[in-house]
């Protein structure tokens, strides 16, 4: 890691300047192996000075700067670039303030695992009142889950399938509406609608009211209205159904002029 700090000598002994364009020098640490270097400011009695040391800082790749305090200019700058700034320090010697940050890191270092622990442990405390009110919803939908499978159950079995196949002609954009329409009731099981879909081909249907239908299949559900608007709202499960349904007829359209 590297350190740096506005000084008013080009040494370790030397005291921390409290700003940053007005320091002599700018000495930068490597705090892994010990090297130093000490960079003279000779415009530091100029306007734009603090900029020269913003810039002789992120040349140098320097990840924390310590001083006194920094102008929200060349704040801004180093922020940008990645650097620690660490305020307050005035009054030290050069030496003093990286031992300083360096205890402070070290402690902070130790910490996180405990403060980790702690966050995990509040996570704990939330998941239980969380999943105990997702299985009471659960339990409050149950009989409208159920009512709807029964309903599907029996519309499917009293409903027969060579009365569906006489309500298509086979040909026109007409069917395409109609094979939507028909797959918006029977929803179910995706595999379900290509045992159908086959079927309906097998017995000269087009192919774009097979693709209608097996899109309303899946993506439409009116049998299932009541329990979606339960669950989500009126508004919603109507505008959903519709969207899906002009999109199953749209998907039916298009395969059919492509096909």
């Amino acid at each position: 890691m590297k350190i740096a700090i506005p000084a008013n000598e080009p040494n370790l002994s030397a005291r921390c300047s409290d700003r940053l364009g007005l320091a002599p020098y700018l000495i930068i640490v490597d705090t892994p192996s010990g090297h130093w270097e000490a960079f003279a400011n000779p415009d530091r009695m100029h306007a734009g000075s603090g900029m020269t040391m913003v810039a002789q800082i992120i040349a140098n790749h320097c990840q924390v700067l310590i001083l006194q305090w920094c102008s929200p200019i060349a704040e801004k700058y180093l922020s940008n670039a990645g650097v620690q700034i660490i305020t307050g320090l005035g009054g030290r010697t050069v030496a003093e303030a990286i031992a300083e940050f360096q205890h402070q890191h070290a402690r902070d270092s130790m910490e996180r695992p405990h403060e980790s622990r702690k966050r995990f442990a509040a996570d704990k405390r939330t998941i239980i009142p969380a999943l105990g009110k997702t299985f009471r919803q659960i339990y409050a939908m149950l009989p409208v889950m159920l009512g709807v499978v029964l309903l599907l159950g029996l519309f499917n079995v009293l409903v027969p399938r060579g009365v569906l196949f006489s309500f298509f002609s086979g040909h026109g954009w007409q069917d395409t509406f109609r094979g939507a329409l028909v797959g918006s009731f029977f929803a179910g099981n995706p595999v379900n609608s290509y045992i159908a879909g086959a079927q309906m081909l097998n017995n000269g249907m087009g192919i774009g009211v097979v693709t209608a239908f097996m899109c309303a299949w899946v993506m439409v559900g009116l049998v299932q209205l009541p329990a979606e608007s339960s669950a989500l709202g009126w508004r919603f499960a109507v505008a959903r159904n519709a969207g899906c349904f002009a999109l199953a007829m749209v998907i039916g359209w298009s395969i059919a002029f492509w096909f």
